[in-house]
């Protein structure tokens, strides 16, 4: 079984293209994810929501709650 959660995972690029992407958006966006410095940094005028949810991806009976970031440009 691999350690990657995802079959396709992103790149520190990949997250900085996106980033750059919604940034230019002239649109409402929210993005969901979890907290790092680089969407700190790069999202720091954004509002940002957290909330405490269960991970109902693993594959455990017990569900880890993981802390999840909800970033909004409005």
């Amino acid at each position: 079984m691999s350690k990657n959660a995802y079959e396709h995972e992103m790149t520190v690029a990949d997250h900085e293209e996106l980033l750059a992407a919604l940034k230019k958006f002239s649109g409402k966006v929210v993005l969901s994810g979890y907290a790092s410095p680089l969407y700190s940094e790069k999202l720091k005028d954004w509002r940002c929501v957290v909330k405490k949810v269960a991970n109902h991806s693993a594959q455990q009976k017990t569900k880890k709650i993981k802390t999840e970031c909800l970033w909004m440009n409005y």
